[in-house]
């Protein structure tokens, strides 16, 4: 298998998984996270074919604007996530686990990268997965703690003040 193959087939399990978890999930605001994350690998998983393909292409990082959406929701409801039996935080360590493997993976990939180019897209998709590493890493501590996330500047990032 080579790194392109590994690289999708990562990002392949990542989507499958945050898809059986939106299922799964029966608080709508951790579905919506889900999902979000899930589009998010789609589109990974699309741009690794274009370079695998030989056309390399820029990644384009947004501000998951899912995110944005499932922290307002929670703000607006003036609730935390479901997190009945600490199932929510589970899924939620495993999926950070999968991020940082990801981040792992393409920083090794960057550093050996033969052209500027696909160092680049390298790099591009680690600071996706590194976005996704701190949005789950949030909800977790939105789990936790939601008075203090309220007041954090991360959360404000991703949450409903002044998001860019």
């Amino acid at each position: 298998m080579d790194v392109f193959d590994f690289a999708i087939q990562m990002e392949k399990d990542g989507y499958q998984f945050y898809q059986e978890q939106s299922r799964r999930l029966e608080d709508p605001a951790a579905r919506n996270m889900m999902i979000s994350l899930a589009e998010d690998e789609k589109r990974h998983e699309q741009t690794l074919r274009q370079m695998k393909q030989g056309r390399l292409g820029l990644v384009k990082g947004e501000v998951m604007p899912g995110m944005k959406n499932v922290f307002q929701t929670l703000v607006d409801e003036g609730r935390g996530f479901d997190n009945e039996q600490d199932s929510l935080t589970k899924v939620l360590q495993k999926a950070l686990g999968m991020e940082r493997d990801s981040i792992s993976m393409y920083f090794r990939l960057a550093e050996k990268a033969e052209t500027g180019e696909e160092q680049a897209v390298w790099k591009a998709l680690e600071a996706e997965e590194h976005r996704h590493a701190k949005v789950i890493g949030l909800a977790i501590e939105y789990i936790e703690n939601p008075a203090t996330v309220l007041e954090d500047a991360e959360f404000q990032f991703y949450g409903h003040e002044g998001t860019p």
